[in-house]
């Protein structure tokens, strides 16, 4: 929903990459990259494997 009321370029071009730049471990990665959504949808990692 980043920038959904103005049609202008608004946050990365590519998403994730400023994630993945960071010096994180993988697990905050992960973390930060899709865990917190699928545990706050009451979703497993195994649909996406």
């Amino acid at each position: 929903a980043l920038g959904s009321d103005y049609p202008f370029p608004l946050g990365e071009s590519e998403p994730g990459n400023l994630i993945e730049s960071m010096p994180f471990d993988e697990a905050t990665k992960a973390m930060l990259l899709h865990e917190t959504a699928l545990r706050w949808l009451n979703l497993g990692n195994n649909l996406f494997d």
